[in-house]
């Protein structure tokens, strides 16, 4: 028997017992072929990513963890739904067997760990052992078919992780600490369209070599600690930058030689036969000539900011704009 067609039968024996016998076996069969039919529909079909896609697992923070890998792990049924292409389900025990105890316990009123207890067979232990259960299905998708998932930290794993290089699960949490990113504010149209931005995947890259240089073996807090230093400065230095170039484009406008150069151009257009409107014109054209020069080169000046100090960090700037 499968394992959809042993929790189906012991519910349904299970409620036949609650009528005082008053069911007969044939209904009690068919009803627990129902329940099993249920349970295989939903739980039996994998959703597999391609081999060159990053995977996470996570179980409570499905939509801050699809902001940095291909694929997220998802149970099919939960909540927080997601597109079929941004999620993984590897349909293993230790993936589905959870949810199933969680539904029949729920039909059933009484806790799922009851029913390990009451149903004859040998589940694996290692959902209620000493694996955390993010580990187990990272461990279940190797196994079964040869993905290496990477498990997201909780956050009193996260407290004593240290950074190795490449480390991705370790970032996270260090940024996850920060509390840039809300996972209950977040919608789904707002992470496709981050995960659709390439300057986000360089921007991720570029936080990623910065980490793997100068914050190898540091604690996940130490790291925390670090990118807000630096998130700081990069921000510091995109707000001065604003109000230099809102300073430079209003003294373009009220520049002396600019002035004159206007007052050239109407001098030489004749004032006494001029039309105004032509008068008017020409001083308008030279004024936004020369402020859009001004801007152009106040863009290329921006980027040479966000590459500079703090731009290691720029991928958490941009996260925190997600939450605003």
């Amino acid at each position: 028997m499968s394992d959809f067609d042993i929790v189906a039968e012991y519910v349904a024996k299970k409620m036949a017992d609650r009528t005082g016998g008053e069911i007969e076996s044939q209904h009690i069969a068919e009803a627990a072929r129902d329940l099993a039919v249920t349970f295989s529909e939903r739980f039996s079909s994998p959703n597999l990513p391609a081999p060159n896609e990053s995977v996470g697992v996570t179980i409570f923070k499905p939509k801050t963890a699809a902001l940095f890998f291909d694929r997220v792990w998802r149970c099919p049924g939960l909540v927080a739904k997601l597109p079929n292409d941004v999620t993984c389900y590897g349909a293993t025990q230790m993936e589905y067997m959870p949810a199933i105890l969680g539904m029949a316990a729920q039909l059933l009123e009484i806790s799922s760990t009851q029913i390990v207890a009451e149903v004859d067979y040998p589940y694996t232990t290692k959902a209620w052992g000493a694996l955390s259960q993010t580990r187990g299905i990272a461990e279940s998708l190797f196994e079964a078919h040869s993905i290496r998932a990477l498990p997201m930290y909780d956050s009193a794993e996260a407290r004593d992780a240290e950074y190795q290089a490449g480390d991705t699960p370790v970032l996270v949490a260090a940024i996850d600490g920060l509390q840039v990113v809300d996972e209950n504010s977040l919608d789904v149209q707002q992470i496709l369209e981050f995960r659709k931005d390439p300057t986000a995947k360089s921007k991720f890259r570029r936080l990623r070599h910065w980490a793997d240089k100068e914050l190898t073996g540091k604690s996940s807090s130490f790291i925390s600690d670090a990118i807000s230093q630096r998130l700081e400065d990069y921000e510091w230095a995109l707000k001065k930058h604003g109000i230099i170039t809102v300073t430079g484009v209003l003294s373009e406008l009220l520049d002396s030689n600019l002035l004159k150069g206007v007052g050239a151009t109407i001098a030489g257009l004749g004032l006494a036969n001029a039309d105004w409107r032509l008068v008017a014109a020409a001083g308008t054209s030279i004024v936004l000539g020369k402020t859009v020069l001004s801007v152009s080169k106040m863009r290329i000046d921006m980027n040479e900011v966000k590459r500079g100090t703090g731009s290691e960090v720029a991928i958490v700037h941009e996260l925190k704009k997600l939450s605003k």
